[in-house]
C-alpha cells in the first residue's frame, strides 16, 4: 500500500489521541486493537519488549561495532516475522503461562512489518562492519600488503 496523506494523517491521529493514554498509542501502532489492546494493556511493559530489546540492542551494535550481535539480532528480527510473536515475546508468554500472568497476543502486521524492516537494516549493517583484530596482529590492508597494527612487531618499524 504506498504511503499516502491519509496513511500518515492516521498515524499522527493514533501518536496524538487524547482519549488513549501514552500505553495505549504505543499499542495501537503496533498494531493492537480491541481486545488484543487489552490485552496486551494487561501486560504492562512487556508488550514492548521485543521492540524494547532490538533498540537497546541496536544501539550496543553501533556502539561496539559487533558483527555477530547484528547477525544474532536480525536473525530474533526475521523470526518475529515469521513466528507469532518475536523470540523474547514468546519466552515471555512461557513464563507468563507458568505464573498465572496475562500472555503478549500474537503480533499484527505493523509489528511484523517493524521487524522485517529492522531485519534488512540489521543485515546491511552487519555487512558494513568490518572485522577487526587484537592489536598486536597484523592484517592486509587494501592495498594487498601486510600492515602493522600500534604496538605489533609485524610490519615497518623506524629504525
Amino acid at each position: 500500500m504506498p504511503v499516502t496523506t491519509n496513511t500518515l494523517r492516521q498515524v499522527i491521529d493514533l501518536r496524538t489521541d487524547p482519549a488513549q493514554d501514552w500505553r495505549s498509542r504505543k499499542l495501537r501502532l503496533q498494531g493492537f486493537r480491541g481486545a488484543e489492546l487489552v490485552g496486551a494493556c494487561s501486560t504492562g511493559a512487556a508488550a514492548s519488549l521485543g521492540p524494547a530489546t532490538c533498540g537497546v540492542a541496536s544501539a550496543g551494535i553501533v556502539l561496539t561495532g559487533s558483527a555477530g550481535l547484528a547477525a544474532g539480532l536480525a536473525t530474533t528480527a526475521l523470526v518475529g516475522v515469521v513466528a507469532r510473536n518475536h523470540p523474547l515475546e514468546r519466552l515471555y508468554n512461557a513464563l507468563a503461562r507458568r505464573t498465572g500472568r496475562p500472555e503478549i497476543p500474537p503480533s499484527r502486521a505493523a509489528k511484523r512489518f517493524a521487524c522485517a524492516l529492522a531485519a534488512n537494516l540489521l543485515i546491511g549493517l552487519k555487512s558494513s562492519i568490518r572485522p577487526t583484530r587484537s592489536p598486536g596482529r597484523s592484517h592486509v590492508g587494501a592495498d594487498g600488503r601486510t600492515q602493522g597494527l600500534a604496538g605489533s612487531r609485524s610490519g615497518p618499524r623506524c629504525r
